[in-house]
């Protein structure tokens, strides 16, 4: 498991591209484009498509292609599969299960007395 800590300004895709650096330091990932990184619209960007692609980490699946690209070409070899398809019907149950429980004050704000190094 790897965490980045950054401001709550910054942007999702350049945290996800400096990221990117620790995945290709780290040596117990197999480097193949059988690896699959699954974002929303906000992580599709060039930048992070060709790292990935220079370093042989995996794909991206996206479920939107909100980039304006004109070339049909390039459409095409973003069309999602029937499988990458499963794969973020998955992913939306985790991010609505996430949204679920932001719901509820007790869990989203911590009112603990003590901090978790005092346990």
């Amino acid at each position: 498991m790897d965490i980045n800590l950054s401001a709550g300004n910054t942007n999702d895709s350049k945290i996800f591209f400096n990221q990117l650096d620790n995945f290709i330091n780290i040596s117990t990932i197999k480097k193949n484009n059988n690896n699959i990184f699954i974002g929303d619209a906000a992580y599709d960007s060039n930048n992070i498509r060709n790292k990935l692609k220079d370093f042989n980490l995996g794909n991206l699946v996206v479920p939107k292609n909100k980039r304006n690209i004109k070339d049909i070409n390039v459409l095409d070899s973003h069309k999602l599969t029937i499988q990458n398809k499963k794969l973020l019907k998955n992913r939306y149950k985790i991010e609505f299960t996430n949204n679920r429980l932001k719901q509820y004050k007790r869990i989203n704000i911590r009112y603990d007395k003590f901090g978790a190094t005092q346990y």
